[in-house]
């Protein structure tokens, strides 16, 4: 029997019609209610709050059979995916809804509830006869998922694979530049009172001030345990809050099961929900020291496979035969495009990345094909 982790398997079934994000204003919301312990949300309108800079992603549909039309999806073949989630703006809410469209709902359903009033109740699977559990009024409440719990996950997993980045390119430099030890907090928008005094703190602009505000700059405190950890190497730092956070991650809704995998049992992972499969996946590239670039035809990230036993990395520059295909007839209209300009062939094939005798035969065939 193997001791290794050999992937998983995820599938969630996503409405044809799919989802999308609305406004507290458009619903009617007075309240959001939900979560366990560990991540509970607790939003009230409160007074004066029209809602309208507030959003909750509900089922598109309005009837048994508009929820009933639905396809699987699955992760099969997206090795990635997880990355493009921690490179979300979560202020984009067509985005948010393309991802969610494209791959299901993150699995942390909340309750929404609305006026009674309102367009909520014309929704599939709507309770009508709820009370707000702020005021107790009576509502109409709907499942839903808060666009807040979704920028909170998308900054989480963003940081960790921010740090994971930095300690997969084994530079401990690097790392402690972006990685330090702090007397104090950090100040303005990422200020907290919960915080230490003093502690180890991620940055991902170290050079800037602490106060300063700019977009993309992530700077965060990170627990990372021991009353003396100032004096530990920051790389372990690091290394002790990732690990740390992914297992807290996986301990919340991942089960390992027992497959049969060519003709051997292996272990793999069962995650329940979306969420916890791109954990998961984060979890898959640090177990196989996995990175990522970008396909050269349409910049979906693509997973970079580290040949271990050779000790090399194999990179692949297309995602797929289709895109190294467009890539291919790309270069080729390029090349006589530029050959119509009175370039030379050896010039076109600095230009395009080839070489001149393919370059003459490129050009020699979109002859031919005009004759």
């Amino acid at each position: 029997m193997s001791d290794i982790t050999s992937g998983f398997d995820f599938e969630q079934w996503v409405p044809a019609k799919g989802y999308r994000w609305c406004s507290w204003k458009e619903l009617g919301v007075t309240a959001v209610w939900g979560g366990d312990d560990r991540d509970p949300v607790r939003e009230a309108a409160g007074p004066g709050s029209g809602g309208s800079d507030r959003w909750v992603l509900i089922l598109d549909v309005s009837t048994e059979d508009e929820w009933l039309d639905r396809v699987a999806v699955s992760l099969a073949g997206r090795p990635a995916l997880y990355r493009e989630f921690a490179e979300l703006d979560p202020t984009d809410i067509e985005a948010l809804a393309k991802f969610a469209n494209a791959n299901g709902e993150l699995g942390l359903w909340h309750r929404a509830y609305c006026d009674p009033r309102g367009a909520a109740k014309k929704l599939y699977g709507a309770s009508k006869d709820d009370n707000d559990p702020f005021t107790g009024q009576t509502s109409t409440s709907v499942t839903c998922e808060s666009r807040d719990v979704w920028a909170q996950q998308v900054a989480s997993l963003r940081t960790a694979c921010e740090v994971y980045d930095l300690l997969a390119s084994s530079d401990p430099k690097r790392v402690k530049r972006h990685l330090q030890w702090r007397p104090t907090p950090f100040v303005g928008e990422r200020a907290s009172t919960h915080l230490p005094a003093e502690g180890w703190y991620f940055d991902t602009h170290p050079d800037l001030p602490s106060e300063a505000e700019v977009p993309g700059r992530d700077a965060r405190f990170v627990n990372c345990g021991s009353r003396d950890s100032r004096f530990d190497d920051p790389v372990e730092v690091a290394w002790t809050w990732l690990l740390g956070t992914i297992n807290e991650r996986l301990a919340k809704a991942v089960s390992p099961v027992l497959a049969r995998q060519d003709g051997r049992t292996v272990q793999r992972l069962a995650p329940r929900t979306l969420l916890a499969a791109l954990w998961s996946q984060l979890h898959g590239a640090i177990m196989g020291g996995k990175t990522y670039t970008r396909c050269a035809s349409c910049n979906r990230l693509i997973e970079v496979a580290t040949n271990l036993a050779k000790g090399r990395t194999v990179r692949a520059a297309f995602c797929g035969d289709a895109c190294r295909v467009t890539a291919y007839r790309k270069r080729k209209a390029r090349a006589v495009e530029l050959s119509e300009k009175g370039m030379t062939p050896k010039q076109i094939a600095d230009e395009v990345g080839s070489d001149a005798d393919t370059v003459k035969g490129w050009i020699k065939q979109s002859k031919w094909g005009k004759n």
